[in-house]
């Protein structure tokens, strides 16, 4: 959701920050599945906010790079959920860097469940449905693992769009949440609904 990955960095962005530098930090690029067109459309959508963005893989992160300031947030996104993210120096530097952490698709850690707070659920194989606060919807492609938040009513924590199961009791989980300088998208989308909340946002 734009609000969520765009107006969230800018939003936090100390008033005297001397960069706006954002680091883009992927799993694969997942050509099976045009992962790489999620990349470059998180790319586009970011400079759009008038963000600097220096994307690399996870395998080419060096230790240091989140460290001296040098970027204001940080982006995990996830490609490839069969292939978790296991670079030692990136989760290092990531638990000791202090600025915006937005994590966008599987393989969420406990440490980023917990930065972002509120009753996590892991969903399995489960086609949800999508909506926006003006009432339109869009089904989802089935998913075989995903996992959401419920709504929580502590003002602070940001909630974008919803995701309501198909069962029999329907239940309704947040699309994407933001918490103090943590936020969460279990999925990213290069158009439909997902791409048009974001930029009503």
């Amino acid at each position: 959701l734009l609000a969520l990955i765009g107006l969230a960095f800018i939003e936090f962005l100390p008033a005297a920050a001397a960069t706006n530098r954002v680091l883009l930090v992927y799993d694969s690029q997942n050509s099976a599945d045009h992962g790489y067109r999620k990349i470059d459309s998180l790319q586009r959508l970011l400079t759009s906010h008038q963000l600097s963005v220096r994307t690399i893989a996870e395998s080419q992160y060096r230790s240091g790079m989140l460290r001296n300031g040098k970027y204001s947030g940080v982006i995990t996104m996830v490609n490839w959920a069969q292939n978790p993210v296991n670079n030692r120096q990136f989760q290092h530097d990531w638990h000791q860097f202090s600025g915006i952490k937005l994590h966008i698709g599987g393989n969420l850690t406990k440490a980023e469940a917990d930065q972002i707070g509120g009753a996590a659920e892991t969903l399995r194989h489960q086609q949800l449905i999508l909506s926006d606060a003006h009432g339109h919807s869009q089904l989802l492609p089935l998913s075989d693992t995903l996992t959401v938040f419920k709504p929580g009513k502590s003002t602070k924590i940001q909630q974008f769009g919803k995701l309501t199961t198909q069962e029999v009791q329907q239940r309704q989980f947040a699309a994407g949440i933001i918490h103090h300088k943590s936020g969460y998208l279990p999925f990213y989308s290069v158009n439909g609904l997902a791409l048009q909340v974001a930029s009503q946002l």
